[in-house]
């Protein structure tokens, strides 16, 4: 049985991957930390407040799912009893936390962005194979059963000859104190949902891609970048046209184009567990839907990840996975020709 603790009390801990740990088999949620006042980032003036209000909402954890509150990030890692960490803190935290939890010998499992650049990413990767320890992003989306059924789609050939995959994933502006819209916690819509549009592409055309153009649009009010595109090309010619934004009208598709039809799915990124993805199918002029039964995919995370702690063989791939991701998303931060906006 692997013992798992989360460290800190983000929402998509509580609604999403807590959930999802304590449905799967061979995994046992241990607890929550919360962040010692040494390891606080904040600037805080009420101190004793600001810890209440922290410890209230880790309470919420345990009143929720059980387990123990641990008052300190470290703490919970000085846990001989925990075999594993889950890490959904600001990007910006990813590297130093996922260093500290494998110095301690523990398995990593990681929000998206792993981290905020292709060398820490391969550093971390490196240094957890070294230590025989078992790493994992939580990019669940590429293990839903829709993503198979499109792949299948254009390996017989139902479209025809496979040209061109257009992607988006944007929302609304949320609110301007969330972590995605503060530099200093590794905010900015390419390393949040612009990292999915890209691993969507990745999936579906393995190496090889290559960048051709990209735009980021800068925000004057919150100093990152607020919406983008980007545009690959495979060696054969093939074609991905990428657009992300968290200050747009809400998207989360991708259609797949060929010389005689075009497949697409509506929700291609956040399904939840409890609906039914349908598919739409067009190819010389009939349509079709097909649905796919509903899936839980961060308890597939979950799953894949215990299947990487148990089994030492699928961790290299998993290693060149990231450090293939990362390393395009840094070439889209890099070379992205740049627009100042409100």
């Amino acid at each position: 049985m692997i013992r798992i603790g989360v460290l800190g009390t983000a929402n998509i801990a509580f609604r999403r991957m807590i959930p999802a740990i304590k449905k799967t088999a061979g995994i046992e949620y241990a607890g929550v930390a919360v962040a010692a006042p040494s390891e606080w980032t904040e600037a805080v003036e009420d101190e004793e407040g600001f810890r209440a209000a922290k410890l209230k909402k880790a309470q919420g954890f345990a009143e929720a799912f059980g387990g123990k509150v641990y008052e300190g990030y470290e703490e919970l890692l000085k846990d001989t009893s925990i075999d594993a960490v889950y890490i959904p803190l600001p990007p910006s935290h990813h590297e130093e936390w996922s260093r500290k939890a494998i110095s301690y010998g523990k398995h990593i499992l990681v929000e998206k962005p792993f981290t905020l650049s292709e060398k820490a990413t391969r550093d971390i990767a490196d240094s957890a194979m070294e230590k025989g320890l078992a790493f994992c992003e939580n990019y669940g989306f590429v293990i839903h059963p829709q993503f198979a059924a499109m792949k299948k789609i254009l390996e017989e050939g139902r479209i025809g000859e496979f040209r061109l995959m257009r992607s988006m994933f944007s929302f609304p502006f949320r609110d301007a104190s969330d972590f995605r819209y503060k530099k200093e916690y590794g905010g900015g819509a390419l390393l949040d949902c612009g990292g999915y549009v890209i691993r969507a592409a990745e999936a579906l055309f393995g190496d090889g891609l290559t960048l051709k153009s990209a735009v980021l649009h800068d925000s004057d009010t919150y100093g990152v970048d607020i919406y983008g595109d980007a545009t690959f090309e495979t060696p054969d010619g093939k074609t991905a046209q990428l657009s992300f934004g968290m200050d747009n009208a809400y998207s989360c598709q991708i259609e797949l184009f060929g010389s005689t039809g075009m497949v697409s799915s509506p929700r291609a990124f956040t399904a939840p567990g409890d609906f039914a993805v349908k598919l739409s199918l067009n190819d010389k002029g009939n349509s079709e839907i097909i649905e796919i039964e509903p899936f839980d995919q961060f308890a597939a995370v979950v799953e894949r990840f215990i299947g990487l702690v148990e089994n030492v063989e699928g961790r290299e791939a998993v290693r060149d996975e990231l450090v293939r991701h990362a390393a395009l998303v840094d070439e889209v931060m890099k070379k992205a020709e740049r627009f100042a906006c409100k």
